[in-house]
């Protein structure tokens, strides 16, 4: 009897096992679970199959229709099926104040082609693009600010590529209206004299910037033909700061005009000119009248 059942169980070990065998046999040969091996697809250089008219071999986007091949960043990859990693956007930071309001920002991409820094004032619907600037800066100046005013500011940066950009935090700025008073120091004329440029008559005015936050000058121009007859006063120039020959910042710089003489009479006795300093919120007091020239060109 003993003999009779180890018999048995020997008899079940092996068709175990004969079992097993089978089984790795059809896994190995089929795939795990009963599924095909997978095998390597291989592309028909010859066909085209996205039907954009171009063959797989010579397509640089073989499944994706693109006909015009475009490819912006000459990697071989078109830009149909290319892919890029979403732009992040670059966190503004807080301003720092001086003349200028300067302004910083994060960039954590490594492919954008520039940066736009936009501003708009409180109460605008939309912000204009101030400046183009370059991949990889970090930092932009405004000097084109207004006294009294809130402006609002934001950074976007651009990929042309996929057309894609990703915009910044915004941040407000309110300017403050310390500045917003008249030039208080009077210019100082340091000399007026008549000269010839090749047969025309020039009067040129020397005068010395003593303010600091002046924007335009004002010149006068007075003349008469006589002791007994009345002067005539004319404004001659109203330019901005940017107009004048040798402008600087800050007080203390020379400044130059030039007078061409247009519309004095040849008779005119006693030329004479007067400056001002001037901005959006007054003016000084006129120099004196300096010059006593004649209207002749010798």
């Amino acid at each position: 009897m003993l003999v009779v059942m180890i018999l048995i169980m020997k008899q079940r070990i092996w068709i175990n096992y004969l079992m097993a065998t089978i089984f790795m046999l059809l896994t190995f040969s089929c795939g795990f679970g009963g599924s095909e091996v997978a095998r390597p697809v291989v592309m028909n250089l010859n066909a085209d199959d996205d039907h954009d008219g171009i063959l797989n071999g010579l397509d640089n986007c073989p499944n994706t229709v693109n006909a015009d091949q475009m490819d912006s960043n000459n990697n071989g990859v078109g830009d149909a099926c290319e892919y890029y990693e979403p732009l992040v956007a670059p966190m503004l930071e807080a301003p720092a104040f001086g003349s200028e309001v300067g302004f910083s920002w994060t960039d954590a991409n490594f492919d954008e082609d520039g940066f736009k820094f936009q501003r708009k004032e409180l109460g605008d619907a939309n912000f204009f693009t101030q400046e183009i600037l370059a991949p990889d800066t970090l930092t932009y100046s405004d000097n084109s600010l207004v006294p009294g005013v809130t402006y609002i500011y934001r950074v976007v940066v651009f990929r042309n590529s996929d057309d894609t950009e990703a915009v910044s935090n915004e941040i407000s700025v309110t300017t403050s209206l310390a500045n917003n008073v008249p030039p208080s120091g009077i210019p100082e004329i340091l000399s007026v004299r008549k000269f010839n440029d090749n047969g025309n008559c020039r009067i040129e005015i020397i005068w010395q910037d003593n303010s600091t936050n002046e924007s335009k000058f004002q010149i006068e121009r007075q003349y008469f033909f006589g002791l007994n007859s009345s002067t005539v006063t004319t404004t001659l120039s109203r330019f901005n700061e940017s107009a004048v020959e040798s402008v600087a910042a800050g007080s203390g710089e020379e400044r130059t005009y030039v007078d061409n003489m247009g519309g004095i009479p040849t008779n005119a006795q006693g030329i004479k000119y007067r400056v001002r300093a001037s901005n959006n919120f007054g003016h000084t007091e006129y120099t004196e009248f300096m010059g006593n020239y004649d209207g002749r060109c010798n």
